[in-house]
């Protein structure tokens, strides 16, 4: 254990180790660290439960938010997972950072009549778990909507989003 997490006790002992007296120190885990210990590895532990005990979805389509990741495979390749994916109005799509580096959301290609003006570039995630979530609306018409990250397009950091209607389903 680490001896930060510790105190010191207050006894001492000896013992004989190749005809030395070698002194050492006992030490006891203050109660309140014990708690810290035990309360962080909760925290480790309740996600990984939550996690297999929450329910496959069936059908992504039926979702009300879809994930999209942003990911740093290497120092030169990067990428959204999964690249290409279907929605359909009332969903959100979440963009998750998950790398290091800096990636945003900027949409190139859209179907003529979507209207995305304050949405066509997002914001810069700096850091991993921060999102940017955008509402699948009317602004957004049947089709593919091509984006990418803006400094990372030329690495392949590229998506397309599919609007369907329900009666297209």
């Amino acid at each position: 254990m680490a001896p930060w997490l510790l105190s010191e006790g207050q006894t001492r002992r000896t013992f004989k180790k190749d005809n030395r007296k070698i002194k050492y120190r006992r030490y006891k885990v203050h109660r309140r660290t014990n708690a810290a210990l035990m309360t962080f590895a909760g925290l480790l532990v309740l996600p990984l439960l939550l996690a297999s005990t929450s329910p496959e979805p069936n059908d992504p389509m039926t979702d009300s938010v879809v994930e999209v990741k942003m990911v740093d495979k290497s120092a030169t390749e990067f990428a959204f997972e999964p690249a290409k994916i279907e929605v359909q109005r009332g969903q959100t799509v979440r963009f998750v950072m998950t790398g290091v580096m800096p990636h945003n959301v900027e949409f190139r290609e859209t179907p003529e009549g979507s209207e995305l003006t304050e949405i066509r570039m997002g914001p810069f995630l700096v850091q991993q778990g921060q999102t940017y979530d955008v509402v699948i609306d009317d602004r957004f018409s049947d089709g593919e909507h091509a984006y990418v990250c803006t400094p990372h397009e030329f690495m392949g950091m590229t998506g397309k989003i599919t609007v369907r209607s329900a009666a297209d389903r």
